[in-house]
Order: structure tokens, then C-alpha cells, then sequence
């Protein structure tokens, strides 16, 4: 288990720094999967809120690339932050992309198995718990990549048909985008409006 980044703040990421993040972010996104080519397509990266949890020592303005990590420990906060947003939406739900997942993974509850044998798991906000969502953030996360896409369902409708079909629109908002950062040690939010982060 990885070091425990102490002393952190978050901080809100702005001017230069904000757009070298959201280079970062199209960076993660470049990655050839139905769930990454769709949020890269229909988010407007420009506009929103984009924010990290960084050593305190460290200045956000000061960061040259975001993913190079610090050596600091790791940010395992991510899982308290994401349930947080889980909770502020009705009915909202997290789909993260599991690039390392065998097609035979994909065959369990809250995951499945998309075209082109992507795998993706997904949790709605009355099952989620930190422990739970660590253990997603844990068995997803590489240090070269990870996905965390909250959204906000328009009406019921089948999350594993749509996930399975590639059809991300058929969900009517974006909540928030959080890709891996810091060469493995943190990440980077992106919300189209203010969520208060922890």
C-alpha cells in the first residue's frame, strides 16, 4: 500500500497551471476506449472548475508537468471526495475505466464487459462507500492512467445497456471528470459547476 500523502491541501487550479492540467487531462483521454473519446468529444474542458490535492509545500503555479509525481506519498482522499459528489446528485452514478481489465472481469456486478472488450465498472450513490470505492480506485487505477466519470441519469434507464453500447449520452449530465495525475500519486478534478471539494 502506498504512502499516505501528509500535510495536503487542495487547491483550485487556474491561469497557466489550469491549462497545462487540462492538457493533462486531454492527455488521459487520449487513450482509445469508447468512455475516453467521449468525454474528450462533449466536454468543454474550457469552461468549469478544476482542482487538485497537492503537498502543501508544493505551489500549483510552480507545477512544470502533471505527471511527474512528487514522491510525497499518494492522495487517498479520492474515494471521501468522490462519494461526496455521488451524494450531492440524486440518483448519480460513477463509471470507471478499467484499461487493464480482462474481458472475463467484466462479467461482474457493477461492471461490465463494452464493445471491443473495454471494461468498465460503475457505482450508484446509495450502494457506494469509501471502502468500496477504494478498492475500485485500487484494482483500476495504473499509474499511467485512470477515469472516474460521475453522472447525472436523465430517467431510468439501463446503465449496462448503455455503458455496453457506448452510448454515454444517453446520461444527461457530467457531473465531474477525475483522471490520475502525479505519475500515480494524485488526481485532477474538473467539474462543469462549483462542487465543494474536502
Amino acid at each position: 500500500m502506498a504512502e499516505i500523502m501528509k500535510n495536503a491541501s487542495t487547491q483550485i487550479i487556474s491561469g497557466l497551471a489550469r491549462e497545462k492540467a487540462i492538457n493533462h487531462i486531454l492527455n488521459v483521454l487520449d487513450y482509445d476506449n469508447s468512455l475516453c473519446q467521449f468525454i474528450k468529444s462533449h466536454t468543454d474542458f474550457s469552461v468549469g472548475r478544476v482542482f487538485s490535492v497537492v503537498p502543501t509545500d508544493v505551489e500549483i503555479e510552480n507545477i512544470v508537468d502533471f505527471s511527474w509525481g512528487f514522491g510525497k506519498g499518494s492522495d487517498n482522499l479520492l474515494p471521501a471526495r468522490i462519494l461526496k459528489t455521488l451524494k450531492l446528485k440524486t440518483g448519480a452514478f460513477a463509471v470507471i475505466d478499467d484499461v487493464m481489465g480482462e474481458p472475463k472481469n467484466g462479467e461482474g456486478q457493477g461492471a461490465c464487459l463494452a464493445n471491443n472488450n473495454e471494461v468498465y465498472h460503475w457505482i450508484f450513490e446509495p450502494e457506494a462507500t469509501e471502502l468500496n470505492l477504494r478498492d475500485l480506485i485500487r484494482e483500476t487505477g495504473v499509474s499511467w492512467h485512470f477515469l472516474c466519470v460521475i453522472f447525472e441519469p436523465d430517467k431510468n434507464i439501463d446503465i449496462k445497456d448503455c455503458v455496453a453500447r457506448s452510448m454515454y449520452d444517453e446520461f444527461k449530465n457530467v457531473v465531474e471528470v477525475v483522471v490520475g495525475a502525479y505519475d500515480g500519486e494524485g488526481y485532477i478534478h474538473w467539474s462543469p459547476e462549483y462542487i465543494e471539494s474536502t
